[in-house]
């Protein structure tokens, strides 16, 4: 029996015939257009279900009112009735607020002069480029300050291409295959706070200060919400890291926070729902768990007493990387989350220079098996059951990486549980 059907059942228990199946048939059609929606926020299909179910309350409830409609008077009756039709109607006719989401520009791909100019020529604007380029020599003067700003030896590449017929052009292409791909990670403030305003929070920014306090209906009031380091205004609107605002929500406020789905995922502030991103600029679910399982290891990195020294650095799940190298079965549903910790950057060996850090990728299990660590030099790893363990296999010269299951839906109660290297195949 599937839950709607149990759902159904119970909460048209009392009612018989045509009282029954009218009753089933408008309930029915509530919750299929309510699944749509959370689908549409991101849920799979098991998942919107049950959240469509939440939404309507508890069935003996409706059961009861239900039951009132068809046994009281017929005034009475259709009084009940419009209650019961109207709640269904405006349950159904809700809109999860959107949380618009953009790439941070600094993510996106330079690969062209004039992107090159932008990112690395100090004093570089959209007005400054278009002056430039509007004078008569304005080209050459802008392959001059490209170049200028660049390493000697990358200087030395570009230039060497420019001198050849299409030679940027094919610099461009080779640029955008090897350029990693990310999902949009900035969130619109102005839309953070217009649902959290239509769910009847009180929001007031502090005068001269990055932070906003955040009064909930039924909670302790004026909880502060720093926002320092988390913002940025990109024209002319105030945007926030995805994960620093998940990060900032769940070390300030008391109210319940979750967060439901693994793309478009809907948070729970309290009792106010946000849909974060949109079909056309998706946000994954697993970034934003990413900083919080950051936060949780730090503190407990062994041997260091200064966590700003901790040398572990989060990898977006959304990276598209070139190929999967090294994957594990593992003995959980698909979209079940696992944090990685891999000193696999430690033994990289497609650069001059070796990076001398951990990172930490969360992932889902997709076709029972977990990917562990990946790209085109990735070296083959051991799986490790402790944090003292992979610290040693460095110091050994291994390639390793321990793997943590992630737990939990309310946010200030996740767990992170290191899983034995003999679970996994």
């Amino acid at each position: 029996m599937t839950p709607t059907t149990r759902y159904l059942k119970q909460a048209t228990r009392g009612l018989w015939g045509q009282k029954k199946r009218d009753a089933v048939m408008e309930l029915r059609g509530a919750i299929e257009d309510k699944v749509y929606r959370h689908q549409l926020c991101g849920l799979s299909e098991a998942e919107a279900e049950l959240a469509a179910l939440r939404d309507l309350g508890h069935p003996a409830t409706i059961a009861r009112d239900f039951h009132r409609v068809h046994t009281g008077p017929s005034v009475l009756r259709s009084t009940l009735l419009l209650g019961i039709t109207g709640l269904l109607s405006l349950q159904v006719m809700a809109q999860v607020a959107t949380v618009q989401a953009i790439l941070d520009p600094n993510l996106k791909p330079a690969c062209t002069l004039n992107d090159l100019y932008l990112r690395i020529v100090p004093g570089a604007s959209p007005a400054a480029l278009h002056r430039l380029l509007s004078r008569t020599n304005g080209a050459r003067q802008l392959v001059d300050q490209v170049l200028g700003a660049l390493s000697a030896a990358e200087a030395t590449y570009l230039r060497a291409h420019l001198e050849q017929p299409g030679g940027m052009e094919r610099v461009t292409e080779e640029c955008l295959r090897a350029t990693p791909i990310y999902t949009p990670n900035l969130l619109r403030l102005d839309d953070v706070y217009a649902a959290l305003r239509s769910g009847g929070v009180e929001v007031t920014p502090i005068p001269g200060a990055p932070m906003v306090q955040l009064s909930f209906p039924g909670a302790r009031p004026d909880q502060g919400l720093n926002l320092e380091h988390s913002t940025q205004v990109i024209d002319g609107a105030t945007y926030i890291s995805g994960a620093g605002l998940i990060s900032q929500l769940k070390e300030s406020v008391t109210v319940p926070l979750t967060l439901t789905g693994r793309r478009n995922p809907t948070l729970m502030i309290g009792s106010v729902k946000l849909q974060l991103g949109s079909p056309e600029a998706p946000v994954h679910t697993a970034d934003l768990y990413a900083r919080l399982m950051v936060n949780w290891l730090v503190p407990r990195w062994p041997g260091q007493p200064n966590p700003d020294l901790v040398p572990l650095r989060a990898v977006p799940a959304s990276l598209q990387v070139p190929l999967p190298l090294a994957r594990v079965r593992v003995p959980e549903a698909d979209g079940s989350l696992y944090g990685v910790v891999s000193n696999t950057e430690f033994f990289q060996s497609d650069g001059p220079v070796r990076a001398r850090f951990y990172t930490l990728a969360v992932r889902e299990v997709d076709g029972g098996r977990l990917s562990v660590t990946e790209g085109r030099s990735a070296p083959a790893v051991t799986i490790v059951s402790t944090l003292p363990e992979l610290l040693q296999a460095t110091a050994h010269g291994s390639p390793a990486a321990l793997v943590y299951r992630i737990q939990g839906s309310e946010l200030h109660h996740l767990t992170y549980t290191p899983v034995p290297a003999d679970q996994f195949h």
